[in-house]
């Protein structure tokens, strides 16, 4: 999983044919068996996505602006696009940008094992690399 912040992300319509053996194999690819249930992959990025927002709710008192899941392959990132907290841009008006990144690092240190389970769960795959980034 990858925490970047800030980043747009362009995705490009999918053209689809007419013939029956394309049409079932884009079918098949959009679908991912979890707990026996096929789940669509916009079934399964809502999942992960609601819960990384509850969790950040939990523990921050309220949820990101924005959260993007991307599930490709073996692949899924996580985009989360945070606001300043009136704390936060207290510190910044005070020149202490540093202590704002340490306390977002800390946070992120603390919360990476959760963040893990929440992918691992819905995904059933083990998460191999948490690269956090802001």
């Amino acid at each position: 999983m990858v925490a970047v912040p800030d980043v747009r992300t362009h995705t490009a319509p999918v053209k689809r044919r007419t013939d029956e053996r394309l049409e079932s194999v884009i079918t098949a690819a959009q679908e991912v068996p979890v707990n026996n249930e096929a789940l669509t992959q916009r079934d399964l990025t809502s999942r992960i996505a609601n819960e990384i927002v509850g969790l950040h709710k939990r523990l921050r008192g309220r949820g990101p602006n924005h959260v993007r899941v991307h599930i490709h392959d073996d692949l899924v990132t996580v985009i989360l696009r945070e606001d300043l907290s009136p704390l936060e841009r207290a510190l910044v008006r005070e020149g202490r940008e540093a202590a704002v990144r340490d306390q977002r690092d800390a946070y992120e240190a603390m919360v990476a094992p959760e963040l893990r389970t929440i992918v691992e769960a819905n995904t059933e795959r083990t998460v191999e690399a948490f690269v956090h980034a802001g």
